[in-house]
């Protein structure tokens, strides 16, 4: 093997073993699915002693115009005043679940007792391998519509493309805290 066959077959490895790192989870933080909930056996309940971050940001928009609108001239007349609600969940942001069913769980990203929904069913399971994403409705190319602090928002910029993450090291944690009972048959001794 020549000297430019071997610097090539290097530089090939080099990049291989780089492209393979990069591919690994950061931080030692995987996606939480479904699959990932079932083979650990894990119950509502075990779902709260979990931490939970987000993989991809979340954009909330509301906006509430008060007074009305008209429209002369072909143009849109808003009177009165108008506000704007915008909520941004950056990526990698820690959360905590509140509340927890069989394919969905709630998610707290601050002090305030409002959740974001993230679920699991059946769609969730076939389109998207078993990730729990952000919930909601009327979802078309990552956007659609969220329910958030009591009020109803559009959740802009792909945050329907947002999922959860979990840190490996707390999924061990809640495992070794498992333990399966045998039973008793009536007439053993204890």
């Amino acid at each position: 093997m020549d000297a430019d066959k071997r610097w090539l077959r290097t530089t090939i490895l080099l990049l291989g073993a780089v492209l393979f790192t990069g591919c690994a989870t950061t931080n030692g933080l995987i996606p939480f699915t479904h699959d990932l909930r079932h083979i650990h056996g894990l119950k509502n309940e075990d779902l709260m002693k979990l931490q939970y971050y987000l993989a991809e940001p979340i954009v909330l928009y509301r906006s509430d115009v008060s007074g009305g609108s008209t429209i002369s001239d072909g143009k849109l007349i808003t009177q009165g005043d108008s506000t704007v609600d915008e909520i941004v969940v950056d990526e990698g942001t820690p959360g905590i679940a509140i509340d927890a069913g069989e394919d969905w769980v709630a998610i707290s990203f601050e002090e305030s007792a409002s959740v974001l929904p993230f679920s699991s069913d059946e769609v969730h399971r076939a389109e998207w391998s078993g990730f729990y994403s952000l919930s909601g409705s009327d979802w078309n190319n990552g956007i659609g519509t969220v329910e958030y602090d009591g009020k109803v928002y559009s959740a802009i910029r792909d945050s329907g493309f947002a999922y959860l993450l979990i840190d490996k090291e707390s999924l061990s944690r809640v495992v070794k805290n498992k333990r399966s009972l045998e039973g008793r048959l009536l007439g053993a001794s204890p």
